[in-house]
């Protein structure tokens, strides 16, 4: 019985020593271009496959719209997450400029929603017809948080460079051409 107590006791301990070095490790991974690249791969195809799944077993169109209003939220999740690192990396002049273009973004999404529930009820459609009207709509506004999310990658993109030119200068003087 013993035995069994201290394995237990150092199972527990070990599980709970591995968690405690896992998160000590991505706290402390360097935030550097490279790794923002591979978790935006990671982070987009997740959100992708989880879609595209949904959306294959989406027998009706309310299940549709379900499957493609939880990829817009991932995927607006994901733009918050991202444009807080992209804060991170601004100076003062450019937090200014990059909130504005957030809230005015933010803004131009309202108007769009608005515009495309108006379009989507009656006496614009069959009231029939109205659920493919909310798909083709979700499916628009799907597309354009993506596509924020993406303009704010290549701010990110853009910004490290800058920060870090120095590195990316000497990166390039260390690769000799081809002969």
């Amino acid at each position: 019985m013993k035995q069994h107590r201290w394995v237990v006791f150092i199972c527990v301990f070990m599980v709970g020593f591995t968690i405690k070095a896992q998160t000590q490790r991505t706290e402390k991974r360097e935030l550097t271009i490279e790794n923002i690249e591979f978790q935006y791969s990671a982070d987009t195809a997740k959100v992708n496959r989880q879609y595209c799944k949904d959306m294959q077993a989406a027998p009706s169109a309310v299940m549709i719209l379900k499957a493609i209003n939880d990829a817009e939220d991932s995927y607006n999740n994901l733009v918050n997450e991202y444009f807080k690192i992209l804060f991170q990396n601004l100076n003062k002049d450019e937090r200014i400029m990059i909130m504005n273009d957030q809230r005015r973004w933010k803004q131009f999404i309202r108007a769009q929603l608005k515009l495309y529930g108006t379009f989507s009820k009656p006496p614009y459609v069959h009231k029939d017809q109205n659920q493919h009207h909310y798909i083709y709509y979700s499916k628009k506004y799907l597309e354009q948080t993506k596509q924020r999310l993406n303009t704010l990658f290549s701010f990110i993109r853009s910004v490290y460079r800058r920060n870090h030119q120095d590195a990316f200068q000497l990166e390039r003087e260390c690769v000799s051409p081809l002969l």
